[in-house]
């Protein structure tokens, strides 16, 4: 799915990285992470009781996942990524494209 965009746009504006620096696209990284409850970390305790693994995704990965029609779960809470611990696995990081003009 990101490759088609990106190839639609590919073939709009031509060269990617040139219409990101002309303003006119933006990229941003869609990411992923998971934590599993096999990792003891104290932040995550509140997750891990209850789930077997929690994915985290980032705002761009959630306004792909809604463009692209792709069913989440529930959100039980939002985090800032910088409040996330470094023990986190990554499950997916992709570019997100988005149009400007």
């Amino acid at each position: 799915m990101a490759m088609r965009k990106a190839n639609r746009l590919q073939q709009r504006f031509g060269s990617l990285i040139i219409a990101e620096q002309q303003g006119r696209i933006t990229r941003e990284d869609g990411e992923i992470y998971f934590v599993n409850r096999f990792l003891d970390e104290p932040s995550f305790r509140r997750f891990t009781a209850e789930y077997q693994i929690v994915y985290f995704f980032s705002e761009p990965a959630i306004r792909f996942c809604s463009e692209n029609k792709i069913d989440l779960p529930d959100v039980i809470e939002t985090l800032a990524r910088a409040s996330l611990s470094k023990g986190l696995g990554i499950a997916a990081r992709f570019p997100v494209y988005t149009t400007v003009i």
